[in-house]
């Protein structure tokens, strides 16, 4: 099994098994290829799963169906926002996939 295959099993599971969501710090740090990196973020995509960069090598992982999370693109960028209660989350802006 190679590691974008581990990487994208590991994201559905912690998905799974929260009520919120998940940040790994070091998830894309082993995809240094861009390309590799958004076609893991398509795979999870197709699993239900968004994969948020954090703009260095870490990712937000979401449930794809969350209310919490709003997410609005223009077709080149996206912005992404997680609203729990009083507490609010700015997700960076990022390419849109």
């Amino acid at each position: 099994m190679s590691n974008k295959h581990i990487a994208i099993n590991w994201a559905v599971q912690q998905t799974k098994n929260t009520t919120g969501f998940v940040y790994s710090d070091k998830f894309f740090e082993p995809f240094t290829n861009f390309d590799t990196r958004k076609k893991i973020t398509k795979e999870l995509l197709a699993r239900n799963v968004i994969a948020w960069t954090d703009t260095r090598d870490g990712a937000f992982l979401f449930r794809k169906d969350d209310s919490r999370l709003t997410v609005e693109s223009d077709g080149r960028t996206k912005v992404g926002m997680w609203i729990e209660d009083e507490k609010i989350l700015m997700l960076p802006a990022t390419q849109a996939i």
